[in-house]
């Protein structure tokens, strides 16, 4: 099977990009970058040169990660590529990882394998398994490190643009069951990642635990999770009640615990409204 991979960059750190080229390029035919209209498109220009099997896409502004993703998939499936990966721009994934995802491409349901990873900020398990399995089906997964069929890729019709960041993955993995594809997890731990840099607030007595965004990232995650809730309420793999439940922690850090509470307020505000209000709810 051909197995391509493809990485997301926006202004990358360009030594965590080159771990993560070292890491992908041995295990795959080629890789794909798409930039996002980086400010150092130059340095991933001159760093993609110590390589032979990499591609690289310039966009001219930031057009979101579903867009990008989506150029992913259809360049993949424009090259006859059976396989891709999707790769954050400061993921870096094990040796032998892909050859670990080899023995379960003949299962005829899988649009989308994952596997263990690791939250290199403080070495917990992100995505995992039950003890003792070799292999278990799941409802969603985050995007790096994940192989995706390029069959069920082009069934779904991709990821959803106007989603534009954040929500992006959860979505991919409801089209996918929505269409008769199952998403795998194996025990391989197969990737590092980063969740981001999580900061102590105390409350009326309480210490949280939050990763702090800007209120242009808490405006799509805010809008988004309305969106995934609206649409996908009632299929039975969607635990909607915790959605709902994410959806009210973070409501609480943009308004109460989170710094730049107005600003907090004013994305709250558009995106409650805009996710509400937003039309296309169709899969």
């Amino acid at each position: 099977m051909k197995i391509a991979a493809g990485i997301v960059t926006f202004n990358p750190n360009i030594e965590r990009l080159m771990a993560n080229l070292k890491a992908v390029t041995p295990q795959v035919q080629e890789v794909f970058i798409v930039d996002n209209g980086s400010n150092n498109s130059g340095d991933i220009k001159v760093l993609i040169e110590k390589f032979t099997n990499i591609t690289l896409m310039l966009l001219r502004d930031n057009k979101g990660i579903a867009t990008a993703l989506n150029e992913i998939g259809n360049w993949a499936n424009l090259h006859q590529y059976e396989w891709f990966l999707t790769l954050d721009q400061d993921s870096v994934v094990e040796p032998g990882l892909v050859n670990a995802y080899r023995s379960y491409l003949s299962f005829a349901l899988v649009g989308q394998i994952d596997c263990t990873i690791v939250d290199r900020g403080n070495d917990e398990l992100i995505c995992s398994i039950k003890p003792g399995l070799e292999y278990e089906v799941v409802e969603d997964t985050i995007t790096s490190g994940s192989l995706v069929r390029t069959e069920a890729f082009l069934a779904v019709g991709g990821f959803d643009d106007k989603m534009f960041i954040d929500r992006v993955d959860y979505d991919f993995n409801f089209r996918l069951i929505s269409h008769g594809f199952e998403t795998i997890r194996i025990g391989f731990v197969g990737l590092y990642h980063e969740l981001g840099k999580f900061k102590a607030v105390n409350f009326l007595g309480k210490t949280y635990s939050i990763v702090s965004h800007s209120p242009f990232r808490y405006y799509y995650i805010l809008r988004n999770e309305i969106i995934l809730i609206r649409r996908y309420k009632d299929l039975p793999q969607f635990n909607a009640k915790q959605h709902r439940k994410e959806l009210l922690t973070y409501v609480r850090n943009i308004l109460v615990l989170d710094n730049n509470k107005l600003k907090n307020f004013l994305a709250f505000f558009r995106g409650a409204l805009a996710g509400v209000t937003f039309g296309d709810i169709d899969v």
